[in-house]
């Protein structure tokens, strides 16, 4: 039995060249695939304070109120008083006087 030498540079060109046909196939099989594992990877590593609200969660309402509150909305140019029913959207103002605190909650499906 004869040994042969085999160099470095060989073991890497043939490695590449299997994962090069191992990619080929998978891809030839799946197209869709990378972009499959690139969202399971986005998703894992995304920050979760930074992910979208659900659709039950597009508003909010004030659950106390201390003080003088008014509240700008979105596409309005007038400042209204705020009360226990008014919804806030995305993009609305809040404004207080200087010692009053406003606490606003996110309304879920069912109020």
């Amino acid at each position: 039995m004869y040994w042969k030498a085999v160099t470095y540079k060989t073991v890497i060109v043939y490695v590449l060249l299997a994962l090069a046909i191992i990619s080929a196939g998978l891809y030839l099989a799946k197209p869709d695939l990378p972009a499959i594992i690139l969202k399971k990877i986005n998703e894992k590593v995304s920050d979760p304070d930074t992910e979208p609200l659900n659709a039950d969660q597009k508003h909010a309402k004030f659950v106390n109120l201390d003080g003088k509150v008014q509240v700008k909305k979105v596409n309005s140019v007038q400042w209204v008083e705020a009360d226990y029913r008014t919804v806030l959207d995305k993009g609305d103002l809040v404004q207080t006087g200087d010692r009053d605190i406003p606490v606003a909650a996110l309304v879920g499906g069912e109020e």
